[in-house]
């Protein structure tokens, strides 16, 4: 859960300038709305955990010098902005986190409608009627051992590892492996993914890290397959000295991850300025570079894409449509992978 956290992934007081350091770049409106957020100085912006969001007051005074990004990371956000509207005191201006966990905030009607064509930002990358935008994915494949197992090897479809020469090489994380069969049971439907997971852990000898942390596993090279992994927690094993690779296999699970700004947000103009940057194709550049995170919605620029064209693998996005039949499946699927 710990790592998980560090890849769902201090605030920074920045000099004020007359003009942005790249002010011959925006928009019209960008600029007019960079003037009004000089002026109140200050987004209080909020994410699940710090490690997500601590790359981008150093990125945004860049663009936009003279603005103070305060950082808050807090699991139970949805709460303390549900609170916060109760007595009347919002203190978050922006809020970057994923559909599923913005949606009670949304449905009380706590998010604000924010002009995203000031930056250009197209309406199929737009949710909820204006009031969030896409700005990266989770996107679900497998992490392997790069000591262990040759990448030629590798599965290329969720069902080749029930191959049985997998058996015992398998590992999967408690929180995130029912959260993966939610997405496949949209494609596949409940009785199939149950049955796949049933085998994974039954005849395969999948092993379920429930306390220890997962890489464990592939260090000692007792498990050489993670089910269910990410790039960005592929690049943090690599980094903890676990050399990790990363492969997408024929369904690509994508978590959406978005931005919004909160009704009756303190500096709504800052707030503005700052949520609309953080859906441009420029700032997940910059995220992809910080924190090696995807952009795999149909528009992307990014160069995963080309993988996925190449191997012709199907993205399952997470969607506000989608999201509550997805959330009831993995919380039906939570207690097969606990044990319970």
């Amino acid at each position: 859960m710990m790592r998980f956290a560090k890849a769902a992934l201090g605030a920074a007081l920045l000099l004020a300038g007359a003009v942005g350091a790249h002010a011959e770049d925006m928009t019209p409106g960008q600029k007019a709305l960079y003037a009004k957020a000089k002026a109140e100085g200050t987004i209080n912006l909020w994410a699940p955990i710090t490690g997500a969001i601590d790359w981008i007051p150093g990125e945004f005074a860049k663009r936009f010098p003279g603005i103070k990004i305060n950082v808050v990371g807090d699991l139970r956000g949805a709460t303390k902005i549900i609170s916060e509207a109760r007595a009347g005191t919002p203190t978050c201006d922006v809020w970057t986190t994923s559909i599923g966990n913005m949606l009670t905030v949304q449905q009380r009607g706590l998010l604000a409608k924010t002009d995203w064509s000031v930056t250009g930002i197209p309406k199929e990358d737009t949710f909820f009627d204006g009031e969030a935008a896409a700005i990266y994915n989770f996107v679900y494949g497998i992490l392997y051992a790069k000591n262990q197992v040759k990448e030629a090897d590798l599965p290329e479809k969720w069902t080749d590892l029930l191959d049985p020469k997998w058996k015992g090489k398998l590992v999967a994380d408690d929180f995130l492996l029912p959260r993966l069969m939610g997405f496949l049971a949209l494609e596949w439907g409940a009785d199939k993914t149950k049955q796949w997971a049933q085998t994974l852990l039954g005849d395969q000898k999948m092993a379920i890290a429930t306390l220890g942390p997962i890489q464990t596993f592939l260090r000692s090279g007792e498990r050489v397959i993670e089910v269910g992994g990410s790039a960005e927690l592929a690049h943090l094993d690599t980094q903890a000295g676990i050399p990790t690779g990363y492969r997408l296999l024929h369904l690509a699970p994508a978590g959406q991850f978005v931005a919004a700004v909160v009704k009756g947000a303190p500096h709504p103009n800052a707030a503005a300025l700052l949520a609309s940057w953080l859906a441009t194709d420029e700032a997940k550049a910059l995220s992809a570079e910080h924190n090696h995170t995807l952009d795999v919605r149909p528009d992307s620029k990014d160069p995963v894409m080309k993988e996925i064209k190449a191997r012709n693998i199907k993205v399952i996005l997470e969607l506000p449509e989608n999201v509550k039949k997805r959330d009831a499946l993995y919380k039906a699927f939570s207690p097969l992978v606990r044990g319970q």
